[in-house]
C-alpha cells in the first residue's frame, strides 16, 4: 500500500493486475514523499485514525480480463494453457504462487465504501481525474504504462511475456463458464461496472 501522510492525506489499495504499477508510479510523481506503509499488495488498511481523515483510492479491472493477466503474469510461457490454469485454479484455489490472481474482492471489501476506483480500462482519465481533486491546478500528462506483458519486465517467474491476440480472443464458451465461476465474487461485487458478457474487443 502506498500512502501520502501529508497534505492531503491518501491510500492506495494495489489489487494485483489493475495497473497499479502505473498508479503508483506517477502518484509518486505528484505525491514524491509518499511512502509504502506495508508491502505492495498486502490486504492491510492503515490505522483507523488515518483511514478516518484520508482519501481511499483502489483500482479494479474487468475480471474477464484480469484472468488473462494472471495466468500470463504468474506462469511460465508455455507450461500452462489459459483453460489448464483456469481449471487448475477451480481445482486447487489461489496459493503459494497464485495468491495475487485471488478475486479482487479480497482486497476491495477490506472496507464498505472507497472515494475513488480506478478502472484499469480507463485508468488515465480516471487518474487525472483523482489528481484534479488531490492536487490544486496540476499539470497532466500521457500516463507511462508500465506492462510486463508485451513491453520491457519480466513476470513474476522471471519470464519475458507477449500477447500476440486481443485477450478476447484466448476465450471459448468453456473458459467464459470457468472465469465466471472462479471470480464470481468480483462479477457479483462489480456488476455495475462490468458485466457477466464477454467484451467485443475494441481496437
Amino acid at each position: 500500500m502506498l500512502a501520502n501522510l501529508g497534505t492531503p492525506p491518501w491510500y492506495f489499495m494495489e489489487v494485483p493486475r489493475t495497473g497499479t504499477s502505473t498508479i503508483e508510479r506517477t502518484l509518486k510523481h505528484y505525491f514524491p514523499e509518499a511512502k509504502a506503509a506495508y508491502q505492495k499488495h498486502w490486504p492491510l488498511l492503515p490505522p483507523e485514525q488515518f483511514v478516518s481523515n484520508a482519501h481511499s483510492i483502489i483500482s479494479v479491472r474487468n475480471p474477464f480480463s484480469r484472468a488473462v493477466s494472471c495466468w500470463q503474469y504468474f506462469t511460465k510461457p508455455g507450461a500452462y494453457t489459459f483453460e489448464q490454469w483456469v481449471k487448475e485454479r477451480l481445482d486447487d484455489g489461489f496459493f503459494d504462487m497464485f495468491i495475487e490472481a485471488r478475486p479482487q474482492a479480497f482486497w476491495y471489501t477490506l472496507q464498505d465504501k472507497w472515494d475513488t476506483v480506478i478502472q484499469q480500462e480507463h485508468l488515465q482519465d480516471h487518474f487525472h481525474k483523482l489528481v484534479q481533486e488531490l492536487c490544486e491546478d496540476p499539470d497532466t500528462f500521457t500516463l507511462h504504462r508500465y506492462n510486463d506483458i508485451n513491453g520491457q519486465w519480466v513476470n513474476r517467474v522471471k519470464s519475458r511475456t507477449s500477447r500476440k491476440l486481443p485477450w478476447q480472443d484466448y476465450y471459448t464458451e468453456s473458459t467464459i463458464a470457468m472465469v465466471l465461476q472462479l471470480y464470481s465474487v468480483d462479477f457479483d461485487l462489480l456488476g455495475h461496472v462490468y458485466s457477466q458478457k464477454l467484451p467485443e474487443y475494441t481496437p
